[in-house]
């Protein structure tokens, strides 16, 4: 099943899972494939509940509709997004090609960490620190973009 297949479902559980293959999605292809059915996207997943327990799971969907609406409007790199959303574990975006980590410094209590991550794609360095409380988070701080 598609991506775009999975939001014009209907169904909680697809459009969730769609909603995180966005999230981890760059390539600008696909994503200009999914804005041209954006009207259609948000008309299916309109009053969609997703369910969730501290932190609503609605904030997948949201982010992949901001994602998708940024993709169509700008040709700037994804990488951009990363501040706006909690989720982005700095080693699984390193793992996926996308950005290089290039300092990690694990603080003394566990579940916290910094990282200095670059982007792959146009160079854009970021400060992340990695905290938990009842879910792992991620907060990204873009500092400064490499020629």
């Amino acid at each position: 099943m598609t991506i775009l297949e999975k939001f014009l479902s209907g169904a909680p559980d697809q459009i969730r899972q769609a909603s995180c293959e966005v999230m981890r999605l760059n390539n600008k292809q696909e994503l200009n494939t999914l804005a041209k059915n954006l009207h259609s996207i948000k008309k299916a997943v309109k009053n969609t509940d997703l369910g969730g327990g501290f932190l609503p799971n609605n904030v997948y969907l949201d982010f992949a509709l901001k994602k998708i609406r940024y993709a169509k409007k700008s040709n700037a790199c994804m990488c951009e997004l990363y501040p706006d959303m909690v989720f982005f574990n700095p080693s699984e975006e390193e793992s996926a090609g996308h950005i290089l980590i290039t300092e990690q410094d694990p603080a003394p209590e566990p579940w916290t960490n910094t990282f200095l991550c670059r982007c792959r794609a146009c160079g854009n360095l970021f400060h992340v620190e990695q905290g938990e409380s009842h879910y792992t988070w991620y907060q990204w701080t873009k500092i400064k973009q490499l020629p």
